[in-house]
C-alpha cells in the first residue's frame, strides 16, 4: 500500500476557520479534514503458472482456519514482507520468494539491508531473484 500524508504549513496561534483544513475532491464529493491520508491499495493477481489454483492470494490469509506449518510467500513488496513477518512471528516456517535482488527494491538501500538482517536473524528464509514456475500438491495433500 502507498500512504500519502498531506500536511498543511504550520498554523498560527490565531483561531482558524474550517477553510484552513485540507480539502480533497473526488468524483464530485468533497472531503475536509486536518490531515488526509490517501491509501491506494492494489489487487492481488492470480499467478500465471500451472497449478496456480493451489495457491491463495493475500486476501486468503484472513480466511485461514489453521496456522500452516510452513508457507512460501511470493512477492517482496509491502504485503509479502509484512505477511512473512506475521507468519514467522507466529512460528510458521516462512520462505519469502521475490523476483528482484532485494525486498522493497525501490526503498532506501540502508533500510532494506537493516530489515533483511532482522528478517534473517528472526528465521525468515529469503529467496531473492527467484520466479515460481509451477505448483503441485505436496505428498501430504495427495
Amino acid at each position: 500500500f502507498f500512504f500519502l500524508m498531506i500536511r498543511r504549513p504550520p498554523r498560527s496561534t490565531q483561531s482558524r476557520s474550517s477553510a484552513a483544513s485540507d480539502v480533497y475532491k473526488r468524483q464530485g464529493q468533497q472531503y475536509q479534514a486536518n490531515h488526509i491520508i490517501i491509501a491506494v491499495g492494489s489487487v492481488a493477481e492470480k499467478l500465471p503458472i500451472e497449478g496456480a489454483e493451489l495457491a491463495m492470494n493475500s486476501d486468503g490469509f484472513f480466511a485461514l482456519e489453521q496456522q500452516p506449518k510452513s508457507v512460501l510467500i511470493i512477492g517482496g513488496g509491502y504485503i509479502g514482507v509484512e505477511l512473512s513477518g506475521v507468519f514467522n512471528t507466529m512460528g510458521t516456517e516462512t520462505y519469502l520468494s521475490y523476483r528482484n535482488a532485494d525486498i522493497l527494491h525501490r526503498f532506501d538501500k540502508d533500510c532494506i539491508h537493516f530489515l533483511k538482517q532482522h528478517m534473517l536473524n528472526d528465521g525468515v528464509r529469503l529467496l531473492p531473484s527467484t520466479c515460481l514456475l509451477y505448483t503441485s500438491p505436496s505428498p501430504r495433500d495427495s
